[in-house]
C-alpha cells in the first residue's frame, strides 16, 4: 500500500515538473513573438514621426507648383497610414499592439477587410501580455486561415476588445459556419479541422486553458453567415 502511494506522488511530482516545463517553454516562445511585434510597432511609431517633415517639405512643394489633385492623393495615402497606428494607440500594452499592427499589415497583403474596434485600453486585465497575445494570436490565425482556405468568403475579420463592469470581453468574428458536431470538439487537444498533417491542431486547446486559469469562458457564436469567438475574462482575476 505504501509503495502504491509514493508511486502516486512521484507520478503527480513528474507530471508537474512536466507541465512547469512546458509553461516555460511557451512563455519563452511568446516573450520571443512579445519583443519582436513591439519593436516592429515602435519602429513603425518612430518612421511616421521622422517622416512627418518629409510630408510637409514634399506638400509645400506640389503647393507651390500647384499640384492640388496630387495633394490631395497624397495627403489621402499618409491619411490612411496614420489612422492604422491611431486604430491601436488607445492599447495599453505595446505587444498586443504589435500584434495587431501586424495582422494589419498582412490583412492589407491579402486584401482583407480587417476591422478594430478598440473600447478599453486592457491597462487593468488580469492576464499577462505574452497571454493575451496567445489568446488573441490563436483567433486571428485561425480566421485568417479560415479565409484564405475557402476562398469563396467575403474576405472580412472584426476584432472587438472591451470591458463591461465586471468583465472583459476579446472577440473575433469572420465568415464561415461550424457542425454541431465540431463545437464540442474545437477545445480537445488536437482536434483540428485542417487536412494539413504539419497543423497541430492545439491552437484553441491552448487558448482555453489560458481562460480557464482565470475563471473566464470561451465560446462561439454562429449567425447566417459568419462565426464569432468570445474570449470573456472576469475583471480582478488575477492568476
Amino acid at each position: 500500500m505504501l509503495v502504491i502511494i509514493l508511486l502516486i506522488i512521484l507520478s503527480l511530482y513528474i507530471i508537474k515538473i512536466i507541465f512547469l516545463h512546458e509553461s516555460s517553454k511557451i512563455k519563452s516562445k511568446y516573450t520571443q513573438i512579445i519583443e519582436r511585434e513591439s519593436s516592429n510597432f515602435i519602429s513603425t511609431i518612430r518612421s511616421q514621426r521622422h517622416d512627418f517633415v518629409f510630408h510637409l517639405n514634399t506638400l509645400n512643394l506640389m503647393s507651390k507648383q500647384g499640384k492640388y489633385h496630387e495633394i490631395s492623393e497624397y495627403i489621402e495615402g499618409i491619411t490612411d497610414e496614420v489612422n492604422t497606428i491611431n486604430n491601436i494607440l488607445p492599447l495599453h500594452s505595446v505587444p498586443v499592439s504589435g500584434l495587431l499592427l501586424y495582422y494589419i499589415e498582412y490583412a492589407k497583403k491579402a486584401l482583407i477587410d480587417f476591422q478594430l474596434e478598440i473600447e478599453d485600453n486592457l491597462k487593468d486585465m488580469p492576464m499577462k501580455n505574452y497571454e493575451i497575445n496567445q489568446v488573441l494570436g490563436n483567433l486571428l490565425k485561425n480566421a485568417f486561415e479560415h479565409i484564405e482556405e475557402h476562398t469563396e468568403l467575403r474576405k472580412e475579420i472584426n476584432v472587438r476588445i472591451s470591458c463591461q463592469s465586471s468583465h472583459y470581453v476579446i472577440s473575433v468574428r469572420n465568415p464561415g459556419q461550424l457542425l454541431p458536431e465540431e463545437i464540442n470538439q474545437l477545445f480537445l487537444d488536437g482536434y483540428s479541422k485542417k487536412n494539413n498533417i504539419n497543423n497541430e491542431g492545439n491552437g484553441l486547446f491552448s487558448v482555453k486553458r489560458i481562460v480557464d486559469r482565470y475563471t473566464g469562458e470561451i465560446y462561439p457564436e454562429l449567425t447566417d453567415e459568419d462565426i464569432e469567438f468570445f474570449v470573456i475574462i472576469p475583471a480582478g482575476s488575477a492568476d
